[in-house]
């Protein structure tokens, strides 16, 4: 009788990260600043999220479990957690990014007990839960009229790694960064600055 042989045949071996990472220009990543409104405590709020999104490729998790005792003001840096990996690690506390966190914290962030920074605005005020930055970032871009309707958090992240990696930041650091702990992670933004820079790339003099 006929043998079935379908089971004995193995699948194409798939690399992980086989395909590069999703990632936007960074002169449309700023563009994403234009639909956030900073003259309400909402926007304040926002905006502070948002440079922590761009500046340090946090995660959305990372951002909703910052508190104010993880704000050093005196050393300038900020306290961060990897919900994955549970590592805790210092970042360097930028001007702008102190500047938009002091003004949301002043000037925006509601009255309450939790020690979260980042707080719902309706009553009750509590943390914030990660799926509303990620539904605020596509909120954003939709102001700035933004044609990417995938855009999220990650899209981000990809951007901001695939960024320092064109201004020659060791791949390493960013791998650091981004709480990576497999280097093949970090690799796919190899890919995709090689992409992009391939496209603006200068003909070869004869």
């Amino acid at each position: 009788g006929k043998i079935d042989l379908s089971t004995a045949v193995m699948n194409p071996i798939q690399r992980p990260f086989a395909q590069p990472a999703r990632t936007l220009p960074w002169p449309t990543v700023r563009r994403v600043a234009c639909g956030i409104d900073r003259s309400t405590p909402r926007g304040r709020r926002d905006y502070a999220q948002y440079l922590l999104l761009c500046a340090y490729a946090l995660g959305p998790s990372e951002i909703v479990d910052l508190k104010l005792e993880d704000i050093d003001w005196q050393a300038k840096t900020l306290r961060i957690r990897r919900r994955k990996t549970r590592v805790t690690f210092d970042l360097p506390l930028l001007p702008p990014v102190a500047r938009a966190l002091a003004a949301y914290i002043r000037h925006g962030r509601p009255p309450t007990s939790y020690r979260h920074v980042f707080l719902s605005h309706h009553i009750p005020f509590a943390p914030l839960h990660p799926i509303a930055v990620t539904d605020n970032v596509r909120r954003w871009a939709a102001r700035s009229k933004i044609d990417s309707p995938q855009i999220n958090p990650r899209m981000l992240r990809h951007s901001h790694a695939t960024r320092q990696l064109e201004h020659d930041v060791p791949l390493k650091i960013i791998g650091d960064i981004l709480g990576h702990q497999d280097s093949l992670t970090t690799s796919r933004y190899v890919r995709s600055a090689v992409r992009r820079l391939r496209r603006i790339a200068l003909p070869v003099p004869r």
